[in-house]
């Protein structure tokens, strides 16, 4: 039986993953053939570089997992006015294939991508270019609906040039209220704020508190260590005190957020 995921993540190199790894504290599940991390909504796979390894790897990870979104994620080269900028393909190019125009799914930027063989040694005049993103989207618009086919990325440079590993999770740190807001979720948010999962039960979100909730956390993350520990003090005692009323329980553990921005 194939296990589930949220998400799936296509990244090219595991510095692309690095970043993420660290935020929603991916645990590796694999190594061979893949580099695979996972937690409990997302997966991340490393495909190696290039059209054909995104291919194969693809192919390798629906045998094996269920998602519900499909992303591909990471660097690309663009032009000057773009680097460390973060954008969706408006079109996806390749030379002597026809075009695709992927389904718009992210509020960003567009550019036009083309797609090459090989690292671009010359300076890019105009758009983008990568050598995955086409071979991805083609592959998995032929079994996914096109709105759950998503493509970001992040300009790292504009000539071609060859970037140490240890440059890329910076350029992601860039854009990080951005991207750690691609998959929030309630159990996402428990997780980073590294609150008791016991108290789990006590708590009923309605679609309204979940948005409020994500809202919340978003700004909370960002903050000073001491803010983190003033909630994780108010949650064990709020969690010591809950009693069977989910709505009211809610509610509380709401306050208690909402105060800890005014710290």
């Amino acid at each position: 039986m194939s296990q589930s995921y949220q998400h799936a993540i296509f990244c090219a190199m595991y510095c692309e993953v690095e970043w993420f790894e660290r935020f929603f504290d991916l645990k590796k599940i694999q190594s061979h053939p893949y580099e695979i991390f996972a937690n409990d909504e997302l997966l991340f796979i490393i495909s190696g570089v290039g059209g054909v390894c995104m291919t194969k790897a693809a192919h390798y990870i629906i045998q094996k997992y269920t998602f519900e979104h499909v992303w591909n994620i990471g660097i690309c080269g663009g032009e000057e006015s773009a680097k460390h900028k973060i954008f969706s393909p408006s079109v996806l190019r390749m030379n002597g294939c026809k075009n695709i125009f992927p389904e718009i799914t992210e509020s960003l930027s567009l550019l036009p991508l083309e797609m090459v063989q090989s690292v671009e040694t010359n300076v890019i005049k105009e758009g983008l270019v990568d050598m995955e993103s086409y071979d991805f989207y083609g592959y998995f618009s032929n079994i996914m609906p096109l709105q759950s086919i998503h493509m970001i990325k992040v300009v790292s440079d504009s000539s071609g040039e060859i970037l140490r590993g240890e440059s890329i999770s910076p350029l992601f740190d860039l854009h990080k209220h951005y991207l750690s807001s691609l998959f929030f979720s309630v159990a996402t948010h428990r997780r980073i704020l590294k609150f008791d999962i016991s108290l789990l039960p006590l708590c009923h979100f309605t679609f309204q508190q979940e948005r409020a909730f994500q809202k919340l956390c978003r700004q909370l993350f960002f903050i000073h260590e001491d803010v983190l520990q003033y909630i994780q003090s108010e949650y064990s005692c709020f969690q010591k005190e809950g009693g069977q009323n989910k709505k009211q329980n809610t509610k509380d553990f709401m306050r208690i957020l909402e105060k800890s921005l005014n710290k």
